[in-house]
């Protein structure tokens, strides 16, 4: 029995490790042009399959087409795949999840990812972005704190700009 305590403290010990090498050894970015509503698209379609068997109703919307940016498109695709999967988990059990995920170019890129699941609980929503603060049981706590940092390396920004139950809104600024 103490051996089993001593392996499962020693596997937790090394998911955390793990964690805390991938948030403190965040490669350089690699920026060039790309089109920002391609890679949300190929998102679309990447998860299809799992928005059809969680009955959620996915929009994306993207204002101009092609909407052009110069970024490291593997570091922001991985963002809006942690903040679209995160909504996803917000919604699991919704009987009627929605999601969308609008993008608007202007003097700035701005993203809304919307969900109208339950919301964060106030008393954690300053902490949502905090390295390895997590609510799941299942989680590391560090998506959140890696996408901030990413988006930071962008020279944007990323918040929670709305959180009520029935709407949660993650919001991006991108120069």
């Amino acid at each position: 029995r103490g051996l089993h305590i001593i392996q499962a403290q020693s596997e937790r010990l090394m998911e955390f490790t793990e964690s805390f090498r991938h948030l403190s050894y965040l490669p350089q970015s690699e920026k060039r042009l790309f089109s920002l509503s391609d890679l949300l698209h190929n998102l679309e379609e990447l998860l299809q399959t799992n928005f059809q068997e969680n009955n959620i109703s996915f929009t994306l919307r993207c204002s101009p087409e092609p909407m052009m940016t110069e970024g490291d498109e593997k570091q922001l695709s991985q963002v809006f795949l942690n903040l679209l999967k995160n909504a996803m988990q917000a919604l699991e059990g919704h009987p009627h999840g929605e999601l969308s995920l609008q993008a608007e170019q202007d003097e700035y890129i701005v993203i809304d990812i919307t969900d109208n699941g339950p919301g964060i609980p106030p008393e954690i929503m300053d902490k949502v972005f905090i390295p390895f603060f997590t609510t799941k049981s299942e989680g590391t706590g560090i998506g959140l704190s890696l996408c901030k940092e990413i988006i930071r390396r962008h020279e944007g920004h990323l918040a929670i700009k709305e959180s009520r139950a029935g709407k949660t809104v993650f919001h991006i600024e991108l120069p």
